[in-house]
């Protein structure tokens, strides 16, 4: 009789209590939530981490060589020439590249050359600057150090070139389809025996447009690309006044100064000799520019746009002393 009382007694306690199950269940879902936030939170680590890098390999690119051309810039006190031009481009139209889409970059919102300084530590938030849906269309004469992309050969020391910066929604290759058109950085070198066949009036640089020649300071060809993700590029150009004090001579000029003749262009000498250049360029993430792709191929609102892009790009900046004249 007791033998049959403890195997009844066995029988009873070899399956698993009420309270035994749902302490298990309720373990293996706290589990399984931290697991999750685990995976969740390794995800936007390492999404942050790759898009910093990315923005900043691009964005120390793009510094670097601009750097390099202003700092060779071949300066020229002389009325009849003109050995800087900066336009602002408020729409796409300047290279005829430009690959339109339903939600692209809105004109008339992408344009805020005077922003308002903060109330209280009366500084402007880079972040304010709006350089035109196209952005600033920089183009003079420099001394690169870089590789010459005609010769594979290093210029010549003292060798002139004109130079021309721009930004373009297009393809980031030939061939591609349209709808991976993003906003591409080109930097158009002329080569150096074509550089001064139109003279030193480089605002005026037209005419054929192959690799090398002057007209590709306006249409870039596909061996100008610098990098892709860059979505506004703009400088602001400090000069001296008569008084001697370093004032900004563009975009927001400076009331010590005379006006400029047209608000959106800046020509040196004619509009004064800048002494330092002060470069903004506004770059997107991998991740940030794939998604401002998809979203652009429906029609997007001016807001919404900035939206996205304000989430992810960063603002990265540089000064650059320019050297006395050559």
């Amino acid at each position: 009789m007791p033998a049959r009382v403890h195997l009844h007694t066995l029988r009873r306690r070899a399956g698993f209590t009420l309270i035994e199950v749902l302490l298990a269940i309720t373990l293996t879902a706290m589990f399984t939530a931290f697991l999750a936030i685990w995976t969740l939170n390794a995800g936007r680590i390492y999404r942050g981490s790759t898009s910093l890098l990315d923005r900043s390999s691009r964005a120390r690119l793009v510094m670097d060589l601009l750097t390099q051309d202003f700092q060779t810039a071949l300066i020229r006190q002389r009325e009849n020439e003109t050995w800087l031009a900066v336009d602002v481009l408020t729409d796409g139209n300047n290279s005829g590249r430009w690959i339109t889409a339903p939600g692209e970059k809105p004109a008339g919102d992408s344009l805020e050359l005077a922003p308002r300084p903060d109330r209280g530590t009366d500084k402007i938030d880079p972040a304010d600057y709006r350089f035109g849906q196209a952005g600033m269309w920089l183009r003079f004469f420099c001394m690169p150090q870089d590789r010459d992309v005609f010769t594979d050969q290093h210029d010549t020391p003292g060798d002139i070139n004109a130079v021309g910066w721009q930004i373009i929604r297009t393809r980031p290759a030939p061939g591609a389809p349209e709808d991976s058109a993003g906003y591409q950085l080109f930097r158009t070198v002329v080569r150096a025996d074509r550089t001064f066949d139109q003279g030193y009036q480089i605002d005026q640089y037209s005419g054929n447009t192959n690799p090398g020649e002057p007209g590709e300071l306006k249409k870039p060809g596909e061996n100008s690309l610098v990098c892709g993700q860059i979505v506004d590029l703009g400088v602001i150009i400090l000069q001296r006044n008569d008084d001697g004090q370093l004032v900004e001579g563009f975009p927001n000029r400076h009331q010590s100064l005379s006006p400029l003749s047209d608000e959106h262009r800046y020509r040196a000498p004619q509009d004064g000799m800048p002494e330092r250049m002060d470069i903004y360029v506004r770059i997107l993430s991998h991740f940030g520019a794939r998604e401002l792709r998809a979203r652009e191929q429906e029609h997007m609102d001016a807001d919404a746009w900035w939206h996205v892009v304000d989430q992810d790009a960063r603002i990265y900046m540089r000064s650059v002393n320019l050297k006395r004249e050559l």
